[in-house]
């Protein structure tokens, strides 16, 4: 069973990488423009978020072991018609319902895995999802480059076929559950639109947040107005039911909650530095792509290692491997925002390898803490759950994250450029010297004297560039240690809040 679990993890995971590098070649396949295709990365994101909080509905009606191989043959049914995609419009609807199978097939093995172990040894099966699901982004960008290089980009998705058969294969035999007779509920398709509309228009609001001013637009306004109006009700309505779609009974205990808020803010922050450090290596230090992808290894690597380790650590307490994990992404985080933009790749290896231990070491804790006291007849809804939370949080620290470097960019541009026209002090000097330089490398002084205003001015771009990027990696670096205390206080009250559930 945890094989077929983890394999499956590793392809969704692995999946929901792997199509950013082949971006341009599917673009010129399919004669649409790179940022038409991403729409398909788009739907395989909403698919994501509408299919975990259904994984309940699933594991009740059909049995946790039927749906979970159900899940995996839709997983690959979609990849197959991805392969076979000769449209945008196919590529896109393709890529849901893979989406969609993988969406149920994480909480599916989650909630699995987690009921194979008492609750005292909940750490014990997240280090197991955990390496699962590390697995993907680590190999993904090296699998996918290595058969982008080497064969058609079919191949991206052709080889989730084979997998995914002997994923079937080996659920059929191996997949362990227990004792339970399908409810057979009846399926509540109002329910399912006002969740779906509510995701929907969630994930427009975020993604569209950044580009649009945020509430400036009409449309995100209006959309984020669907979106509490439908989820609203939603949850209202699901709270009240006796047979719900989505059972929401977790939320009604304080460590789900707390858990949860506590996923959504590191997520932010993970996802952030997954997404600013390699913008910030290309742009502002000059790293070509293939050198900012190689930069991510030591984090992925860092995280597998410091999951591995937990059963090392079982004697030490969750609190303290949560606070130096938290620490260690923070230190990280700063390390690499004070190193500037004259660093080399060799020099990013080590700070990159300490957040990923960061990140690794607060994997566990904070995913146990969601499931401190949670019955196991509910572990399907609160995997459902916290997958979707976390779906968002990675949404949302995208948006906030591409917002913030934006404007923090365009606000120090036009603070520097001021300078240009001031008529004594630093901005003269910085032009007198400028004008040095250029007449030293064999500019007439009347030529060297016009053009020093405007490589001025590149350079005042360039810093803007860099400080707009350092700016985000302390934003960051400041929530990973805000938290900390937080979880202290946290901690401390979910024993008492596990055993009064």
């Amino acid at each position: 069973m945890i094989t077929s679990v983890l394999i499956g993890y590793w392809m969704s995971a692995l999946d929901a990488t792997i199509l950013n590098l082949g971006f341009g070649t599917i673009a010129g396949h399919l004669n649409v423009g790179i940022d038409e295709v991403a729409w398909a990365s788009t739907a395989y994101a909403l698919a994501l978020v509408i299919a975990m909080p259904l994984s309940g509905w699933l594991a009740a009606n059909l049995g946790r072991k039927q749906a979970f191989i159900a899940a995996i043959a839709v997983f690959t049914a979609g990849s197959l018609a991805c392969a076979f995609s000769n449209s945008l419009l196919v590529l896109t609807v393709a890529r849901f319902i893979q989406g969609f199978g993988g969406g149920a097939m994480q909480p599916l093995g989650t909630a699995a895995l987690l009921d194979a172990y008492p609750q005292e040894q909940l750490p014990k099966a997240f280090q197991i999802i955990g390496l699962g699901g590390m697995l993907g982004p680590l190999t993904g960008p090296l699998v996918g480059g290595w058969m982008l290089d080497n064969f058609p980009w079919q191949t991206l998705f052709v080889i989730n076929v084979p997998i995914g058969l002997a994923v079937i294969a080996m659920a059929s035999i191996g997949f362990v559950q227990r004792p339970v007779t399908p409810e057979r509920r009846r399926f509540d398709w109002g329910a399912l639109a006002l969740m779906a509309g509510g995701l929907i228009a969630l994930q427009y609001a975020i993604q569209e947040g950044p580009r649009s001013e945020w509430f400036a637009s009409a449309s995100v306004t209006l959309a984020a107005l669907v979106a509490c109006g439908a989820l609203g009700t939603f949850a209202f309505t699901q709270l009240r039911s006796a047979r719900p779609l989505v059972d929401l009974k977790p939320l009604r205990l304080f460590t789900f909650d707390a858990g949860l808020l506590l996923l959504i803010v590191t997520t932010i922050g993970t996802t952030g530095t997954a997404f600013v450090v390699p913008l910030f290596l290309q742009q502002a230090v000059g790293f070509d792509a293939t050198a900012a992808g190689l930069a991510a290894v030591p984090a992925a690597i860092g995280t597998i290692v410091a999951i591995a380790a937990g059963g090392y650590l079982r004697r030490v307490s969750p609190i303290v491997i949560a606070v130096a994990g938290l620490l260690l992404l923070g230190f990280g985080t700063l390390w690499i925002a004070l190193m500037g933009n004259t660093i080399g790749f060799g020099e990013i290896i080590l700070p990159r390898f300490v957040q990923g231990l960061g990140n690794g070491l607060v994997y566990v804790p904070f995913n146990t803490l969601v499931m401190v006291g949670i019955p196991q007849r509910l572990y399907d809804a609160a995997s459902g759950l916290s997958g979707v939370t976390r779906q968002l949080g990675t949404s949302l620290g995208y948006a906030v994250l591409s917002a913030q470097i934006v404007a923090l960019q365009h606000s120090a541009a036009v603070t520097l450029s001021g300078r240009v026209h001031v008529g004594a002090g630093a901005s003269s000097r910085s032009l007198g010297q400028i004008a040095q330089a250029l007449t030293q490398r064999g500019f007439a002084p009347s030529d060297a004297a016009a053009q020093a205003p405007s490589v001025f001015s590149a350079i005042v771009q360039r810093e803007a560039v860099v400080w707009g990027f350092q700016s985000s990696l302390f934003t960051i670096a400041m929530l990973f240690l805000i938290v900390v205390p937080i979880v202290v206080l946290l901690w401390r009250f979910a024993p008492r809040a596990a055993a009064e559930a």
